[in-house]
């Protein structure tokens, strides 16, 4: 047997977003006859029958059917995401997720599907706006100082940050606690970067540059929840004040330019202050989750208990094995003098062009003792529940 319909559905329910009807505090909108959809599907059916006698016969049933549907009106999003309803397109967006099926889990299987099937565009996006469905970061790291600590002032010397360096209540006054957090990046994006030999993986450059968008969106969230408790709330990595200086080197300064680049804020250091790790050769600072990852921090005015540091040393946690030595494509570390910030930058600088807006490099923090763990083994940082 064969089957087939088409159906024009019309005025189906559909609830308006409030880019079509604007709303107030203590409004929902009601859903209206408003969407429009065509659906259609054929069913084919063949069946097979044979009687042995009167008593005995044996029959088999084969069935093979498809359907599909395509919108043609619905409240669309202003701006789409991934699972927003597009236009002439199916409804159902499919499942959107780290591991479900027909998800793009690398660069490269996103170049293989663009060029089989000569597409310009997937779900209303181009090749360059698709980018791997794995998630970013692993559970974070979040640690508490005092304003009052005398780390801060101690940063303004010129052998550890230097005198352009604010200290917590330079940046607001009223700052009574430092939160220091730290992301740490998935395996995928680690194990990216460590089997690429020559240059940054996209997912590493992807992790580092769409990775910090997402944590200054969420760290502006949690700045407007806490003003919405009456807290005062400092971000000086995205505050207009936030700026880098280059100075005449210091004695003790590794760099072979004669050069020292500091900022007035460092997430490195607050997280040091915090308890969350200790520095390594690289001047990145190693935690209980590893070196790879972002870190954040935000200026309250709140008081809150500061979290003890479970070391003593600047590099309590570094091992000094020389991998990161070893992995430095351009060879600005050494076990004597650690990195060299200008040889770093004429690696980090001329990828801008290449991946423009992305740029990095990242060879330093992956395949190393030290990439996701302390390979100290020294008393742990709380994990963020």
């Amino acid at each position: 047997s064969l089957d087939g319909y088409y159906d024009r559905n019309r005025e189906m329910f559909a609830l308006p977003n409030a880019n079509y009807m604007p709303g107030t505090a203590g409004t929902y909108p009601a859903p209206e006859n408003f969407s429009e959809m065509d659906l259609w599907g054929i069913e084919a059916i063949v069946g097979w029958r044979q009687r042995f006698n009167k008593d005995m016969y044996l029959s088999a049933r084969l069935g093979f059917s498809i359907d599909d549907n395509k919108v043609k009106k619905y409240y669309w999003d202003v701006n789409p995401k991934l699972n927003s309803v597009v236009y002439g397109e199916r409804s159902d967006r499919g499942l959107w997720g780290l591991s479900c099926m027909g998800m793009f889990r690398s660069y490269q299987q996103i170049e293989e599907y663009f060029q089989k099937y000569h597409i310009t565009n997937y779900l209303g996006l181009s090749q360059s706006q698709v980018h791997p469905g794995m998630l970013i970061y692993e559970e974070p790291l979040i640690g508490f100082a005092s304003a009052d600590d005398p780390l801060f002032e101690e940063y303004k010397k010129p052998h550890v940050i230097g005198e352009n360096y604010l200290s917590p209540r330079e940046w607001m006054e009223d700052t009574e606690t430092i939160i220091s957090f730290f992301l740490p990046f998935r395996e995928e994006i680690r194990k990216s970067n460590r089997d690429n030999k020559i240059m940054s993986s996209k997912e590493w450059l992807h992790a580092r540059f769409e990775g910090q968008n997402l944590l200054n969106i969420y760290s502006v969230r949690i700045r407007q929840w806490l003003e919405e408790q009456g807290v005062h709330v400092c971000i000086p990595a995205i505050d207009e004040r936030f700026a880098q200086k280059i100075t005449p080197f210091v004695e003790g300064e590794p760099s072979r330019m004669g050069l020292h680049i500091a900022s007035d804020w460092s997430e490195r250091h607050a997280a040091y202050a915090a308890g969350l790790g200790t520095f390594g050769l690289t001047r990145a600072l190693i935690t209980e989750k590893g070196i790879a990852g972002r870190f954040g921090s935000l200026l309250i005015s709140l008081k809150l208990e500061p979290d003890e540091r479970p070391y003593t040393g600047l590099q309590d946690y570094c091992i000094r094995c020389g991998a990161c030595i070893r992995r430095c494509p351009v060879h600005a570390i050494s076990m004597e003098r650690g990195k060299d910030q200008f040889l770093c930058a004429l690696r980090v600088v001329p990828s801008k062009k290449i991946t423009k807006p992305r740029y990095g490099c990242g060879k330093c923090q992956v395949g190393v003792p030290c990439e996701f763990r302390n390979p100290s083994g020294g008393k742990k940082a709380s994990a963020a529940n």
